[in-house]
């Protein structure tokens, strides 16, 4: 179903963004997405086939499940160290000190970048909100002309932006306003989505104990744990095409999620709820390719963290920027932006 929101049009429902998401022609992604904010196209969400296909065949072994795989037990000593310093202080806040030097952390592990560490931290959990004024792209354009250009370091082994600068897509050497495009989805595309995943999970288990206590005990329910969180908060609410007139349409992959012909009660959190594909990752071709990375650190995190959540508490009232999933009265979080805890002392024998 199509209807009519205060922003332009917007599909709705499960199955009308299935259709939507398939129908590449119909509605394109054959555009540059905020010229406002950025001059290229990140690539290869910003193209259609066989564009797309083409970057996308030659960018994706890097994000692929094997290839995180070989990264995971640095990712669960870097949660086991975060939550440590969070106890060790007897308490913190799950965004600050924990979902973001997390994310930022194994982005600089899977990336092999590792003094990039405390220049990414700085941005905060969106990298287009480090620079002057709302949205803005200078701060990531800058770093991305140092990373990129003729110069530019090789940090490691497996230095991601050596890697781009190396690319061939369809047996030519990658362009460098291709490379920029390439580099810009890949550091900005998996941050504050994966911030929101990590906090979310917390902030719910924390205050779960039932929930908690299940999973701590079956482990086996961590992965539909993280699929069910992922469904319900829709870390990428949305996003737009275009049609052959040039009109914009928003997908509402929150309003997907969330299609009562789709999933029994599906504003509650049912982390016992069966199997079942979500859109909160995307759906069709544009699907999004850090869909291995995502889940493995919340996935990672959240069996590092589940022993330890029955001795946590919130702190103060939490600081959530809510958002409305549109045709429900359902309010699902937008952004964490303060989730304090407290940890008790563990009991001693």
């Amino acid at each position: 179903m199509t209807r009519l929101s205060s922003e332009g049009a917007g599909v709705r429902g499960h199955a009308g963004v299935c259709a939507a998401a398939r129908n590449w022609a119909a509605y394109s992604n054959d555009f540059l997405g905020e010229p406002a904010v950025r001059s290229y196209r990140e690539l290869p969400l910003e193209a259609d086939p066989p564009r797309h296909r083409e970057i996308r065949d030659a960018v994706q072994p890097r994000f692929l499940a094997t290839s995180v795989r070989e990264v995971e037990p640095r990712f669960e000593a870097l949660a086991d160290c975060l939550l440590g310093a969070v106890e060790a202080r007897g308490g913190g806040e799950v965004v600050s000190d924990i979902a973001l030097p997390y994310v930022v952390g194994c982005l600089t592990i899977l990336f092999d970048r590792p003094l990039d560490h405390g220049e990414w931290l700085s941005w905060g959990a969106d990298v287009w909100d480090a620079g002057p004024g709302p949205r803005n792209g200078t701060v990531l354009a800058a770093y991305l002309d140092r990373v990129l250009g003729p110069n530019a370091d090789v940090q490691g082994d497996r230095d991601m932006w050596a890697w781009i600068r190396s690319l061939e897509i369809a047996g030519r050497r990658v362009e460098p306003v291709e490379a920029h495009g390439i580099a810009s989805l890949v550091l900005s595309g998996g941050r504050d989505t994966v911030v929101k995943l990590v906090s979310g999970l917390i902030w719910h288990l924390v205050q779960n104990s039932r929930d908690r206590e299940e999973i701590e005990h079956r482990p086996d329910l961590i992965d539909s744990a993280v699929a069910e969180m992922t469904r319900w908060i829709s870390p990428l609410p949305a996003m737009w095409r275009q049609t052959p007139d040039g009109a914009k349409v928003e997908l509402d992959f929150a309003s997907a999620n969330h299609d009562a012909e789709q999933w029994s009660n599906p504003d509650q959190i049912d982390i016992r709820r069966p199997r079942q594909a979500h859109l909160a990752f995307g759906f069709g071709r544009h699907a999004c390719m850090g869909k291995a990375v995502a889940e493995a650190e919340a996935r990672i995190m959240l069996r590092v963290a589940i022993t330890r959540l029955g001795r946590w508490e919130i702190a103060s009232e939490p600081q959530i920027r809510w958002m409305r999933i549109v045709g429900t009265d359902s309010l699902v979080p937008a952004e964490f932006l303060r989730v304090p805890v407290v940890v008790r002392p563990a009991a001693t024998s």
